[in-house]
């Protein structure tokens, strides 16, 4: 049986100590200066060039997604809701809608038609209907949920816990709970998961600092590592290439996909508790970013060459957490659970 924790303790485990960085008092909504958006690709794929646009005062966001239709939505844990906004009109929010507790985590389809939003406390994912912003249905899965995931197909969801699990549930057909795996003690979390772009490969790290590489059908542990660090989120490039993970105690590391290796390390100049937090790699491929809990920064990676890497940090204040790109890697949004959502452009 998991031990009882409190809602307060396992929100201070998930920061792991983070210490709150200086606000930020510029006018949220202030105009950014211009800057050129980065070359599109072949694929018609890009990154932002990095600037500031914007501040969207929302109040104590965690988890954020943005649809393929330009709507962000954001995961509430301190008003157990969630609300969002349009990238075409950032100063107009959308209605908050009470979800199940503690929400932690959400993330869109491809259509950006339905969200998915964790609940710590009752251990459901409630499933959002995203244009009419209600609550569609209903999975009942475990307690303590984390982060979630989903497959390339969209026929399955995965979900991390705050007491070292990976669980697995169809999305199809009764939404019948698949597999579930303790992958360390409980009371170490399961920060991080991630999917390979094939659907072949599942990943999910713990702050203890486990990488695992698992089946995403039966869950069994195909590769691992143990890690000098305090491992946050994690992302695999869009082609598959490399697993990039953000290490709190001051680094962002390049691992192997397969092997689990480290290839680089990149350090972000924050060391201890409250560094690199949220991870996310644009869709070309060509930027990583890591937030950084504790210094209030934004550091924006990119590979000028092999093993060469060029750190560009962007203070934001406050309490930057998870990052989410758009579908064709134009815009970046951040969540900040002190200073609300910026969009980077």
């Amino acid at each position: 049986m998991l031990p009882t924790r409190t809602t307060a303790a396992l929100l201070a485990a998930l920061a792991v100590a983070t210490t709150a960085a200086c606000s930020n008092t510029a006018d949220p909504l202030r105009p950014a200066p211009s800057a050129p958006l980065a070359a599109k690709s072949k694929s018609g794929l890009t990154h932002p060039a990095g600037v500031l646009s914007q501040t969207v005062p929302i109040s104590g966001p965690w988890g954020i997604a943005l649809a393929s239709t330009g709507v962000v939505v954001v995961a509430l844990p301190s008003s157990n809701a969630i609300s969002g906004f349009s990238l075409s009109d950032p100063t107009t929010l959308r209605p908050t809608l009470a979800v199940d507790g503690w929400p932690l985590d959400i993330i869109v389809n491809a259509k950006g038609t339905l969200a998915y939003v964790s609940s710590g406390n009752t251990g459901n994912i409630d499933v959002i209907d995203i244009k009419s912003n209600t609550k569609a249905d209903t999975i009942p899965l475990v307690q303590y949920i984390d982060r979630l995931r989903i497959n390339p197909k969209e026929t399955r969801i995965y979900a991390t816990t705050l007491a070292g699990q990976l669980w697995s549930a169809s999305l199809k057909g009764g939404k019948k709970v698949q597999a579930s795996i303790d992958l360390t003690d409980p009371w170490w979390s399961v920060n991080g998961g991630a999917i390979a772009p094939s659907g072949s490969d599942l990943y999910a790290s713990s702050t203890a600092g486990y990488v695992w590489r698992l089946d995403p059908e039966t869950l069994a542990i195909r590769a691992s590592a143990t890690l000098p660090h305090a491992i946050q989120d994690i992302a695999v490039t869009p082609d598959g290439s490399a697993l990039w993970a953000a290490a709190e105690d001051g680094a962002v590391l390049k691992l192997d996909p397969m092997t689990l290796a480290v290839i680089a390390t990149v350090p972000t100049g924050q060391f201890g508790y409250g560094g690199p937090f949220g991870l996310a790699i644009s869709p070309d491929g060509a930027r990583v970013y890591a937030a950084a809990s504790g210094s209030g920064t934004l550091y924006i990676i990119s590979e000028t060459a092999p093993s060469t890497f060029d750190v560009s940090p962007l203070y934001l204040g406050g309490d930057p957490r998870r990052i989410a790109f758009s579908a064709d890697g134009s815009t970046a949004v951040v969540s900040n659970y002190y200073n609300g959502v910026h969009i980077i452009k």
